[in-house]
């Protein structure tokens, strides 16, 4: 080898890595060479002189070689110091060595450092050592443990448990630093053998300290005299190490019953202890009780530590009553059928709960009460009722009573046709009629009312000469009349269809009602007031007789206003002819708004105007007629007076105080009559004139009432009607506002002859409107007057705001108002009246 030098001998030289290249050389020749050749040629070389030695890197490198050749297996390992070699068979061998010297049991991270190798090939020769055991070895917890190990540990664990008595396996697993399950499997499987004891749950203990602790149970238990919870006992006696397992403690108190040892039974799945004589003593308290008393309650029974108490008592006193919450005996059941019976022959009543024992609930009272009237002889002939659960009243009393309330009811009916007579005779008297004359009168109405009374947001009533941006008016027919009472109001005949028949009917309301008609029983018999439960005697009697008495009551109401049929029938009529009326008005005035199509703002105003005034005044008309036609016979005839046929004739119409008052009208009409109602009052407070019209005329159409167009002629004739209203309202006229309220519609009339509706904020548009129209003095001298009106409002409305009136302002007003009354004459003149001098 030696003369080879550098010089390379074969492919793997040249690719060779090694720095000496004779080692590649050396490995081609033993591919090329036969055994015999090779102990030759080891021969000669180890007779010749050695001039190189390897190195341990060469030694190193050479063995790595190899492996890669596959001369040597996987089961050459390299140790960790890098300096020894080992195999798989030598380290499986070091680590058994290794386990026997621990004793049986040994962490495998220990192994690294007791053998030289890394842990991953430990633990694969370790699961060798366990796969090839035969299960005399195992692997757990990351440890290795044999059963030697385990034969040592339940020999501690048996001279441990001989020495205490008893054994905890939470405490074993502390202190062998095993789990619970690897111990208790390994105790199980060498009990009776190595280990001398018993193992019940978690407590390993011998049978000497069982004994003991049972002979402890024994004395204990027969020294009770009261239900105790063994839990309680066993801390006690001081065996609270031993009492963690509660079930072993029943379980032994269950071989001492089994046994005769102790008189008693376990109770709540074993975890309390009552002893015989206690069950004995309370068996014989409850048959004490029962048999004094006449009854006994189920929680005295359960109390007594008798179960299925229903069962017991039935068995122990069979001619008894089970109820719900008590058991009677036949004594109180022929004490109550006594009474009953002298009840039901006598104009009286009983409260059956006051001759019971007051622990009988109501519900037992009226079962107890129910079986006595079945068995009962002296039904037939003398019947009653059971009234408020746990009362019988005689039929007798009743009668009495519903005769009483039947008087009461007639002269209650008389009161009230009185009280109706003369309360719609009043209301007749005040309420005005919806006519033309009454829209023409509100135009000037409006006026004179002025800013002092305006809502703030009553943009509709604004005098001023423009139009206000950003207010939405909330409040329109200012024009309305409002001369009925709201105690007028208050008796319309649709609220009378909620309530009961004859009780909604006047003051049969009240005096009918069961508080009134409880009270009328209680003064005939006083002592009534606190029979039943909660007093609720009087109330059940009243309930009984009521149907009675409201059958009288309607009777006699209706007895009462039969001859008012015909003036009903007049009073629907003329509602009929103040809706067409109205009608008629509110087409003149939509088709007068079309004149100003081109100023929208005006217009819209104009429209919402004649919504909230003649809009809903023919709207309250159709409503009037819903009241008459749709409300009870007997609500409107008290109405009207036989003497005044009239009255109903002349309240075709009348006012709401408020929209809610309107809708809770519609709300008690029929669903195909309110259903369009409530549409049209839904439209009447919209923007959309001719939306509501629609509305209005189907609601009409459901009614039965046909509003017809007008025609030509009729237009005409209603016009003149209208202009002599106006005219003439407007001769009488001397306050300013009013006045010119009233001249721009005459204007309006006599230039384009068309009738308008017109507030206060739409003045100004329509003036705009007619100036083309009207010779420049003519509308110089209305602008004037407009302007002096809104200059005078506005002064007005400054002094009601301050407190103190300036008597510069005071003076100022005074010159508006001469100035005013000097220009009047003429703004009459531009319509016709006089001839526009200041003579009056």
């Amino acid at each position: 080898l030696n003369g080879l030098g550098k010089k390379p001998f074969c492919k793997e030289l040249a690719e060779c890595n090694y720095s000496t290249p004779c080692l590649c050389w050396f490995v081609s020749a033993l591919h090329r060479m036969d055994l015999d050749s090779l102990l030759n040629a080891l021969q000669t070389t180890q007779q010749q002189k050695s001039y190189v030695r390897l190195s341990e890197r060469n030694v190193v490198e050479l063995v790595l070689k190899l492996k890669q050749l596959g001369l040597f297996g996987e089961e050459l390992l390299h140790t960790i110091n890098g300096k020894e070699y080992i195999t798989t068979d030598r380290l499986k061998a070091d680590i058994a060595a290794a386990l026997r010297q621990a004793g049986g049991r040994l962490e495998l991270t220990e192994l690294p450092a007791l053998v030289g190798v890394d842990l991953v090939h430990c633990e694969k020769q370790a699961a060798l050592i366990v796969a090839e055991s035969s299960g005399t070895a195992l692997g757990a917890q990351g440890e290795l443990i044999t059963t030697q190990y385990f034969d040592s540990l339940a020999a501690e664990v048996n001279d441990l448990l001989q020495e205490s008595g008893v054994l905890s396996l939470a405490d074993l697993a502390i202190t062998y630093a095993l789990n619970t399950e690897l111990l208790r499997s390994t105790i199980s499987s060498r009990m009776g053998t190595v280990i001398h004891g018993q193992l019940e749950g978690s407590l390993l203990y011998t049978p000497a300290y069982v004994s003991n602790i049972k002979a402890q149970l024994r004395g204990a238990l027969r020294g009770t005299t009261i239900p105790v919870a063994l839990n309680t006992l066993v801390k006690e006696l001081g065996l609270d190490s031993f009492g963690s397992s509660i079930g072993m403690v029943s379980q032994l108190v269950d071989e001492l019953i089994t046994e005769g040892a102790v008189k008693g039974s376990t109770k709540g799945g074993g975890g309390n202890w009552v002893p015989t004589i206690y069950t004995a003593a309370q068996q014989q308290a409850v048959t004490g009780f029962y048999q004094q008393n006449g009854w006994v309650a189920y929680d005295l029974v359960r109390k007594a530590g008798i179960s299925n108490e229903k069962t017991y008592l039935k068995q122990n006193f069979p001619e008894g009553l089970a109820l719900d919450t008590v058991y009677v005996s036949s004594t109180i059941i022929s004490q109550v059928e006594a009474s009953v019976n002298e009840t039901l022959r006598s104009t009286s009543w009983l409260d059956v709960s006051t001759i019971l024992p007051p622990a009988m609930s109501a519900t037992d009272v009226a079962t107890l009460l129910d079986k006595c009237l079945d068995a009962g002889k002296d039904i037939a002939q003398h019947p009653g009722q059971v009234l408020a659960t746990t009362c019988i009243v005689s039929t007798a009393l009743i009668t009495v009573v519903k005769d009483k309330a039947e008087v009461h009811a007639v002269l209650e009916a008389d009161k009230a046709a009185a009280d109706r007579r003369k309360s719609a005779a009043t209301a007749s008297t005040s309420a005005p009629s919806s006519n033309g004359a009454g829209s023409a009168a509100g135009i000037a109405s409006v006026a004179k009312k002025g800013v002092a009374v305006k809502d703030a947001n009553d943009s509709d009533d604004d005098w001023s000469m423009g139009s206000k941006k950003g207010k939405k008016g909330k409040a329109g027919g200012a024009n309305k009349a409002k001369a009925k009472s709201s105690s007028s109001s208050s008796n319309t005949g649709a609220a009378g269809g909620k309530q009961q028949k004859g009780a909604a009917t006047g003051d049969g309301r009240t005096a009918l009602s069961l508080q009134a008609l409880t009270q009328l029983v209680l003064q005939l018999y006083p002592d009534m007031e606190d029979a039943g439960p909660s007093g609720a005697l009087a109330k059940g009697v009243a309930e009984q007789i009521r149907p009675a008495a409201v059958a009288a009551y309607q009777q006699a109401l209706e007895s009462a206003f039969t001859s008012t049929a015909e003036a009903r029938r007049k009073a629907k009529d003329a509602a009929v002819k103040a809706l067409e009326e109205q009608y008629g008005l509110l087409q003149l005035y939509e088709h007068g708004c079309k004149l100003l199509q081109d100023d929208e703002s005006t217009q819209s105003i104009m429209q919402r105007h004649l919504l909230r005034s003649t809009g809903t005044e023919a709207l309250d008309v159709l409503l009037t007629w819903c009241k008459w036609e749709f409300a009870e016979p007997t609500h409107t005839a008290a109405l009207i007076t036989p003497e005044q046929p009239a009255a109903a004739e002349a309240s075709s119409s009348c006012s709401f105080s408020s929209p809610a008052e309107r809708s809770k009208l519609v709300k008690a009409l029929p669903p195909d009559v309110g259903q369009p109602l409530a549409k049209a009052l839904e439209a009447a407070y919209g923007a959309d004139m001719q939306a509501f019209a629609s509305e209005l005329v189907a609601a009409a159409i459901e009614c039965g009432i046909r509003l017809n167009k007008l025609d030509k002629k009729t237009e005409k004739a209603l016009l003149s009607v209208q202009r002599a209203k106006l005219t003439h309202l407007l001769e009488l006229e001397q306050t300013p506002a009013a006045a010119l309220a009233l001249a721009v519609p005459l204007l309006v009339l006599k230039v384009h002859s068309q009738l308008l509706n017109i507030p206060g904020r739409a003045i100004s548009g329509v003036l705009a409107k007619l100036q083309p129209e009207l010779q420049e003095g003519e509308y110089s001298t209305i602008q004037q007057f407009h302007q002096l009106v809104v200059d005078s409002l506005k002064l007005q409305t400054q002094q009601v705001q301050e407190a103190a009136r300036d008597q510069q302002q005071q003076k100022d007003v005074e010159q508006l108002n001469e100035q005013l009354a000097g220009l009047l004459p003429k703004l009459k003149a531009l319509v016709g009246i006089g001839d526009g001098s200041n003579s009056k």
